[in-house]
């Protein structure tokens, strides 16, 4: 196992060249890659992401009510999506990027904007009926606007990773 042999008309070819671990044919297709500038660009939109997801979500008599304050069970998801674009960030960065690595952070990036656009519409309703304030009363915080923004970033910046798929792959530099 390990030794990979060419095949001709006339049999199993001489020339057959063991690969290392990781390593893979040369096919002739293009980079499937996409390029590093990409991945750090979705690590910025992430970490923002995550700085928004611990900051205050709205504000009731000016005093800043966090996330897991809201009473909503799903404040976790956006700043777990952040994480995890981050995270795909990086695979980008380190020459690991293929499709599905772009694919999964534009999902993430479109649920989380989804998630934020209908609580920023809410929360003001949800925070004033939960401390038994008028709407007016209650603001939503800067929290909100940074992990909503932070979701639009993280799918501009993965839709640009899909459309820039020229880089070589880290198993093709180590040759």
């Amino acid at each position: 196992m390990g030794r990979q042999a060419e095949s001709g008309a006339e049999g199993p070819s001489s020339h057959a060249r063991e690969l290392g671990w990781g390593e893979r044919f040369e096919t002739g297709l293009s980079p499937d890659v996409s390029q590093p500038r990409c991945g750090w660009a979705l690590i910025g939109s992430g970490l923002l992401g995550v700085i928004g997801g611990l900051t205050p979500w709205a504000h009731v008599h000016g005093d800043a009510v966090h996330r897991t304050d809201i009473g909503v069970q799903v404040g976790w998801l956006p700043f777990a999506s952040a994480l995890v674009v981050a995270t795909m960030g990086v695979l980008i960065v380190v020459r690991r990027g293929q499709t599905w690595v772009s694919v999964c952070a534009l999902l993430l990036s479109v649920l989380s904007l989804l998630l934020m656009t209908f609580e920023a519409g809410s929360i003001t309703a949800d925070d004033a009926r939960k401390y038994g304030v008028s709407i007016s009363e209650v603001s939503v915080g800067y929290g909100v606007w940074l992990t909503e923004g932070c979701a639009v970033l993280g799918l501009v910046f993965a839709a640009w990773a899909l459309r820039r798929r020229t880089a070589t792959p880290a198993d093709q530099m180590r040759r």
